[in-house]
């Protein structure tokens, strides 16, 4: 489960995920770099970066990334790595979310009460980091 949403490894999502675009065609017109093959090489920094609130940033900072792995990415390319972070991201936060609310609807039913009065305390790099 922590792999599917920890900053230690959405990083690696997004790689895999931009692999499997690029061979299918979507992405760098089918070109590939072995920096995009390489296992860690997308780091969740990038995520954070390119995922950034001001999109031209974002996008900006989606050209860079791309540049540093070799790779010749048009502007549609960019919003297209963009919008893979953003989904990935999105998938993360969801999953963390129905973990902790079917353990907290587990734990208020368990008690036999209408309302539970919990805290749930957070931390982690994206936590701390990431938009």
């Amino acid at each position: 489960f922590e792999k599917m949403i920890s900053g230690m490894y959405m990083g690696e999502l997004v790689r895999l995920i931009l692999v499997k675009m690029a061979k299918d065609g979507l992405l760098f017109q089918g070109h590939t770099t072995p920096d995009l093959f390489t296992t860690g090489h997308f780091q969740t920094s990038f995520v954070s970066a390119i995922e950034n609130k001001k999109s031209s940033e974002g996008l900006l900072r989606a050209e860079q990334v791309l540049r540093g792995l070799g790779l010749d990415s048009s502007p549609e390319d960019c919003v297209a790595a963009q919008r893979v972070c953003q989904i990935v991201s999105t998938r993360a936060a969801h999953l963390c979310a129905a973990a902790l609310a079917a353990v907290l609807r587990q734990i208020r039913d368990n008690k036999a009460t209408e309302r539970l009065r919990t805290t749930v305390s957070v931390d982690g790099s994206v936590y701390k980091n990431h938009p």
